[in-house]
């Protein structure tokens, strides 16, 4: 298949591979996961409980978009602060910190570190349950400018084999660093990973006539 074919489904289909849901919990296409607000293109939690985060971008403007158009979720992520808590920011870390100061300093905080240095203090109410971030491309090209253009915390993976069966290192041009906010991730989050995936199921269910009688459409009071 050549490479200007790869999708954005192709790449979720090789990540399936390498991640197999018969071993880890994974999804894709999540919203409202932790408390963000943008949507998950592909999640993976371990048994251990820790959650990593896949973006996938298949062209060069995906990447540049990414860069320039998505400064608020960066920060979400590197901070920890969500737009949920009434924040409306243009990715600007320090900024925002300074806002919550007034309210940080009625909590129990821990050091916090943006970048490899020192800039806050900040509540264990804004731990989030994604360690580690990566964006995931088809193409050499698109890592190197991956690289070049997203935040050095972002890890960068090309998996350009058509049928990969796992983890390869080399697949990694710049590896994730751990996000300082990170935690486990909940049973209640959990549940709500159960929940959606198994609502997309029964979505396609019904949608294809299932329930036994052809219909197309869920039952009255069916919906998830």
């Amino acid at each position: 298949m050549a490479d200007e074919a790869v999708t954005e489904k192709i790449m979720r289909d090789r990540l399936l591979r390498i991640f197999s849901p018969y071993k880890d919990l994974v999804t894709f296409n999540l919203c409202g996961f932790g408390g963000y607000a943008h949507e998950i293109d592909f999640l993976r939690v371990l048994r251990s409980g820790w959650a990593y985060e896949f973006e996938i971008k298949v062209t060069a403007s995906d990447i540049r978009a990414e860069a320039a158009k998505k400064k608020g979720k960066h920060a979400e992520l590197e901070s920890g602060i969500r737009r949920h808590l009434g924040s409306v920011w243009d990715g600007d870390v320090e900024a925002e910190l300074a806002k919550h100061s007034a309210m940080l300093s009625d909590q129990v905080c821990a050091p916090f570190v943006i970048q490899g240095r020192h800039t806050s203090q900040i509540c264990a109410r804004f731990a989030h349950p994604i360690k580690e971030f990566w964006v995931v491309v088809p193409r050499s090209d698109l890592g190197k400018l991956a690289a070049e253009l997203l935040p050095q915390w972002m890890g960068i993976a090309v998996i350009d084999k058509p049928n990969p069966n796992y983890w390869n290192d080399r697949f990694a041009v710049r590896k994730a660093a751990r996000l300082p906010c990170a935690r486990k991730v909940t049973d209640a989050e959990r549940m709500h990973i159960l929940q959606r995936t198994a609502s997309r199921y029964w979505t396609v269910y019904f949608g294809r006539g299932g329930f036994g009688r052809g219909t197309s459409t869920m039952p009255k009071g069916g919906a998830i």
